[in-house]
């Protein structure tokens, strides 16, 4: 049996211990608390990442340590080139200065939206001359008016999974305003519950901008919940936030951007993954996008690196997770399987993986995810050239969730692909889906 290569012994050890990174990180620090001098050592899960892929060096500091842990002889880890003294803790990780530093949000794309008129509204609103909120006056009963809020707060995140934009757009105006007003006005009490929805408000403000086309407002809407959840001492929260800024520069093709902004976010939620679900499922989450980012660059190994992260955590999750902060679990993270695949060019790969997902175990609310994993379905059928069975695919995403199909530039992209190389016959309705979604046939 041909050895493991030592950075690969390092990850196995880790796996067989059923260990996330952060995990490890937490063993380490232990170990240096009890044995060595006690002090915070200057590591992270972006570091254990960096010495599982063979990109950073294990210098004798740390192997030592790992020797300890994992039980791995040190002179397999020692990097020889290193120049670092043994005893010595190294610097910590620069990553490109993580979320500490003011994000550069405005996305420099041209903007070409959909629903011109909820983009109209929004656009209004977020510069300051939309709607004024019903909760303006004196006469308010603040208790009353959180629940209102939370209410609208929840009906703006089903009609997004429902992938029902047109209403969205309406709702959100109104809800802004009044969310606004509340996380300003209300008393104490109620102040942070209402900082909390202005938050979630502004994440489906940013998700239904994404999705309509206008990326310099989305990152805008991103930007007003990350400030609005730093308000807050809640990592969940600003770390949601962050997950949405990180899902519109994904898109707008800020790749780089869109990993540092999701891996530094999940190291926020490090230090509760052990104690609660939902962080868990919010870090499995973020991983995702961050592997979503790296195949995009063509990233093989570090896309499928990351996923097997993610799967680790959906195991320990053990079932689906939805609500306002993230969508996360075994079911998603098959779907997010597909898509790397087809971001990666394999069609062949993304089908064989799509013969094993089972959508309907998806809470029955998200129309959305069912919707793209179908699209995605199509894009893989696209590059087999198998375009009757990828447009058939897109018919049935088109009943589940038209507006979803309408609206995806993803879509746009195989419908025009697919009129380029059309032949006779081979699929008699894809005119009339081009024709639904506005592209000339």
């Amino acid at each position: 049996m041909v050895p493991l290569d030592p950075h690969d012994e390092l990850r196995q050890a880790r796996l067989r211990r059923g260990w996330l990174r952060p995990e490890l990180v937490e063993k380490l620090q232990q170990w240096e608390d009890k044995h060595g001098s006690g002090k915070p050592l200057p590591v992270d899960r972006n570091y254990i990442y960096r010495w599982e892929t063979g990109r950073r060096g294990v210098s004798e500091f740390y192997a030592i340590r790992l020797e300890a842990v994992l039980g791995i002889p040190r002179e397999r880890l020692i990097d020889r080139r290193s120049r670092r003294r043994a005893g010595r803790p190294e610097a910590a990780a620069r990553g490109g200065g993580g979320l500490g530093r003011q994000a550069r949000v405005l996305v420099e794309l041209p903007s070409q939206p959909y629903a011109p008129e909820a983009v109209t509204a929004i656009r209004q609103t977020l510069l300051g001359y939309g709607p004024a909120s019903r909760l303006a006056g004196n006469d308010v009963d603040a208790d009353r008016a959180v629940t209102v809020l939370d209410r609208q707060v929840t009906r703006a995140w089903r009609l997004r999974q429902k992938a029902q934009y047109v209403a969205l757009g309406n709702l959100l105006p109104g809800l802004l305003a009044d969310a606004e007003l509340a996380a300003r006005e209300l008393p104490e009490q109620q102040r942070g519950h209402a900082v909390r929805l202005l938050v979630h408000a502004y994440n489906a403000t940013s998700a239904m901008l994404k999705r309509l086309g206008d990326a310099e407002l989305a990152s805008i809407a991103s930007d007003r919940a990350i400030q609005a959840a730093q308000r807050l001492d809640d990592p969940l929260l600003v770390a949601s936030a962050y997950y949405r800024l990180a899902n519109v520069f994904l898109p707008a093709g800020r790749l780089a951007e869109t990993k540092e902004i999701a891996l530094s976010a999940a190291d926020m939620l490090e230090p509760g993954l052990a104690s609660s679900r939902v962080q868990l499922a919010a870090w499995g989450g973020l991983l995702l996008t961050a592997a979503l980012a790296s195949a995009r660059q063509g990233e093989w190994a570090e896309t499928w690196e990351l996923f097997g992260e993610a799967k680790t955590a959906s195991r320990r999750l053990g079932h689906d997770y939805a609500d306002l902060h993230t969508i996360f679990g075994p079911t998603n993270l098959a779907i997010h399987g597909v898509q790397l695949s087809v971001e990666l060019g394999d069609g062949r790969e993304a089908l064989r993986r799509a013969e094993r997902v089972d959508p309907d175990r998806l809470p029955p609310s998200l129309l959305e995810r069912r919707s793209h994993f179908l699209i995605d379905v199509a894009r893989g059928h696209g590059q087999r050239f198998e375009d009757a069975a990828a447009v058939a695919t897109l018919l049935r995403a088109e009943r589940l969730a038209p507006e979803e199909v309408r609206f995806n530039p993803l879509v746009h992209e195989l419908v025009l692909l697919f009129l380029h190389r059309e032949r006779s016959g081979a699929a008699p309705e894809l005119r009339g889906l081009a024709n639904r979604i506005d592209i000339p046939a």
